[in-house]
């Protein structure tokens, strides 16, 4: 299995999103996804960490038992744009819908768990040659970096953070 099919995948990508950041047992994936049935749960986190997405980071006696602690692996939800630049136009449409639905479905869950903190969004018309739009996703990433990975205080909330940079019709130049 490619490592697009891996993470484009709805219930693998929502495993992904829960553990940007984070090391989680099965047991508090399965809370985080109360839709995801258990078995499907396990059968998943086993191909993402069998294809190097996921790592055990811990194992923890349970009852007689060994529960795993999940982490993200190096790079492991990421794909490489050289990747990315090669999906026909269907599969990016999918990857965008995957992606934007995985925010969706993230923020459903924070709402339906009595969180009450709205969501921020916004967007703009950029005229960018193609430098301009790689050097914009370069600093975007390097913002994002400066706060990915820190030690968490008792003042910070987990907050999830995405951005899409994407073309847009120029009805203008068509004339």
């Amino acid at each position: 299995m490619n490592r697009s099919s891996l993470i484009v995948h709805p219930v693998r990508s929502r495993i992904i999103t829960g553990l940007i950041g984070r090391s989680l047992t099965t047991r508090q994936l399965a809370r985080l996804l109360p839709e995801v049935p258990v078995p499907s749960l396990y059968r998943h986190l086993r191909t993402l960490a069998e294809c190097g997405v996921l790592e055990v980071v811990e194992e923890i006696p349970v009852r007689g038992t060994l529960e795993k602690v999940y982490a993200m692996a190096e790079g492991g939800g990421k794909l490489p744009e050289s990747e990315i630049d090669r999906f026909t136009g269907s599969e990016r449409q999918e990857m965008l819908d995957n992606f934007l639905r995985m925010l969706s479905v993230s923020y459903r869950a924070y709402v339906e768990s009595g969180g009450d903190e709205p969501v921020r969004a916004s967007a703009t018309a950029l005229y960018l040659t193609d430098e301009e739009e790689r050097e914009l996703r370069r600093s975007i990433a390097a913002l994002m970096a400066r706060y990915e990975g820190r030690p968490r205080s008792e003042a910070q909330r987990r907050r999830m953070a995405g951005y899409i940079v994407q073309p847009d019709m120029d009805i203008e130049s068509e004339d």
